[in-house]
């Protein structure tokens, strides 16, 4: 996984064949803190470009994105150069941090997880990038507060993997029910009475859910609707 504005890249390794439970796993892991003071790097992005690969289109990844408010674009077949900063990071950590294995006795996986991590942060943190001269975690840190969308916790993100939204029925006094409580859908322009929306809970507020619609282009619109207060 690379990030666009800054080049930082992070990378796990997993055993077996690539599955959407490996690459949500992997997703959940990008977008969490770390917990490491010189790993500064996480947050929920707005838009995620993958290739055409089968886990990238299944239902799992698209259902977490989908409820996190992340876009999710699938390039074209035979088309690498379309995230080539992977591309490119693949044969960074071939070089850099594979290469050094040799010299190393690796006897689990969490072993060469955890020696991943050790690189990882030296290049991130030590080695500036020739595009903008900074280091990437340095470069990454002048995110604004605004700007940072926080992660729900590990095991929110993985309840979303197989959460649909519901449909439910906008009543008289604008209010919808929902897991036996009822929300607020007064702010939400152009709804009508009886009309039918879509619901979910709110991966970012516990007394939340979010509504979703489609704009003219068939991108989903997040409206965050407020519990009733009772």
């Amino acid at each position: 996984c690379t990030d666009h504005y800054t080049g930082t890249v992070h990378f796990r390794y997993y055993l077996g064949a690539e599955s959407g439970e490996m690459l949500c796993d992997f997703f959940i892991d990008c977008i969490q803190a770390k917990g490491h003071e010189k790993e500064p790097f996480h947050g929920v992005p707005l838009i995620v470009v993958v290739d055409p690969g089968s886990a990238n289109k299944g239902a799992l990844f698209a259902n977490l994105l989908r409820l996190l408010g992340v876009k999710l674009i699938v390039h074209a077949p035979k088309n690498p150069r379309a995230k080539g900063s992977v591309e490119k990071h693949n044969d960074v950590i071939e070089g850099g941090f594979e290469s050094r294995l040799i010299a190393i006795r690796v006897t689990s996986l969490e072993q060469l997880n955890a020696e991943a991590s050790v690189w990882r942060r030296y290049f991130n943190g030590v080695k500036k990038h020739s595009r903008h001269g900074h280091t990437r975690y340095g470069l990454w840190q002048t995110i604004r507060r605004e700007q940072l969308r926080l992660a729900p916790a590990p095991e929110v993100c993985r309840a979303l993997m197989t959460t649909r939204p519901e449909t439910r029925e906008v009543r008289g006094d604008l209010k919808v029910s929902f897991g036996g409580a009822l929300y607020w859908v007064k702010d939400v322009p152009h709804l009508n009475i009886g009309q039918k929306v879509m619901v979910a809970r709110s991966p970012y507020r516990d007394d939340a859910i979010l509504l979703i619609e489609q704009d003219e282009h068939q991108r989903d619109v997040h409206w965050v609707c407020p519990a009733v207060a009772i």
